[in-house]
């Protein structure tokens, strides 16, 4: 039986919750699960709930490690520009320039 995701939150800012739902589907479409791919990353599955729900935006290096352990391409442009958005939303990162040479030169 598949998981039921629950709505997001609805004041979460736009960008972060198309972050949340970009790795909601990468895992699911995997056909991992939080733990597994915490276990790759290494993180806590406790931490890949909070990226998945929106309440916490991974590191560039999580989200790459996310990124790989469910089989997605960490170099991909349209995954790094929702990653940009997200994190200049926060006042993170300023653009994609940014997000894509801390992602690709690790």
């Amino acid at each position: 039986m598949g998981r039921h995701w629950k709505d997001l939150d609805p004041s979460l800012h736009p960008d972060r919750k198309a972050l949340a739902e970009a790795i909601r589907d990468l895992r699911t479409n995997s056909g991992k699960t939080a733990e597994q791919v915490a276990k790759d990353v290494p993180c806590s599955k406790g931490a890949v709930s909070l990226v998945e729900s929106g309440r916490r935006l991974p590191s560039p290096a999580m989200f790459k490690g996310i990124v790989k352990s469910t089989g997605g391409n960490p170099r991909s442009e349209k995954l790094a520009k929702i990653y940009a958005a997200a994190a200049a939303a926060v006042g993170l990162i300023s653009g994609i320039a940014d997000i894509i040479d801390r992602l690709w030169r690790r």
